[in-house]
């Protein structure tokens, strides 16, 4: 059997990098060896677990980024790979929640939420892409959600964790020959800064519907992409994987 590969001399980027899962990723990442890219549309966030990586030895750079923006991520990427010299990973994780029922969502409402979760996720693994053909290789991440199945009064958000899913299976289609491989993870509910003002009744709803009994953290989720990232995983493209605690598994609950 050959010898477990981590990330040692591997370049990650992961955008939504300054909070919750995207800084769990990237804190997993950094101890497995990764030089560390954290883009973030919260600048001070960003810089700040930056820092903390840096300061446990781990090369780390922070970049402000409006991912909905496809200049901001090009422009982020050409400095990620002019300072590391290569790209290997690309976790596209921003994203953004705007729960509203149907009659009362406004135009501007579902542009800004299909812009930074749909159009976030594929303005990044467009410039991944570019440096990953060349290089023959790359490891291309999406956060999708549970609520990719649907969810009550947030179709905006369905929506949009629902076409990450598409776009994970058709961008994996298309670059699998140049060795570079797409896969999605979908979170259930992780206590994360998006979900700390969700009311306590829907977060003891949702743990009675898991079948683990808890809310998942952010580490549950990072692991999963820590392993989807690694050189070992080639031969998986295209798949989705729940990190729900069981929330999605049909239950006598």
């Amino acid at each position: 059997m050959e010898k477990f590969m981590l990330l040692n001399d591997q370049v990650a980027v992961i955008t939504g990098g300054g909070s919750g899962i995207g800084a769990a990723t990237a804190e997993l990442m950094a101890a497995a060896g990764a030089a560390v890219a954290i883009l973030d549309r919260d600048e001070a966030a960003a810089a700040e677990e930056a820092r903390k990586l840096s300061a446990n030895g781990a090369c780390a750079l922070a970049i402000p980024v409006d991912v909905s923006q496809r200049v901001d991520i090009e422009t982020a990427l050409e400095k990620v790979v002019s300072t590391y010299g290569r790209l290997d990973i690309m976790v596209n994780n921003a994203g953004v929640t705007r729960p509203s029922r149907t009659l009362e969502v406004s135009e501007a409402l579902w542009d800004h939420v299909i812009s930074v979760n749909l159009g976030g996720v594929f303005w990044g693994s467009q410039a991944a892409f570019r440096y990953m053909k060349e290089a023959g290789y790359g490891r291309i991440l999406t956060t999708s959600s549970t609520s990719s199945l649907g969810s009550f009064a947030n179709a905006s958000y369905a929506s949009s964790k629902a076409g990450v899913v598409a776009m994970t299976r058709s961008l994996a289609m298309e670059f699998g020959k140049y060795g570079v491989t797409v896969n999605a993870v979908g979170p259930g509910m992780i206590v994360t800064p998006m979900t700390d003002d969700l009311p306590p009744e829907i977060k003891q709803r949702w743990i009675h519907k898991t079948v683990v009994g808890r809310l998942g953290e952010p580490m549950d989720v990072a692991r999963v992409f820590l392993f989807l990232a690694l050189p070992d995983s080639g031969y998986i493209t295209g798949q989705m994987i729940f990190v729900d605690g069981g929330y999605t598994l049909p239950t006598m609950k």
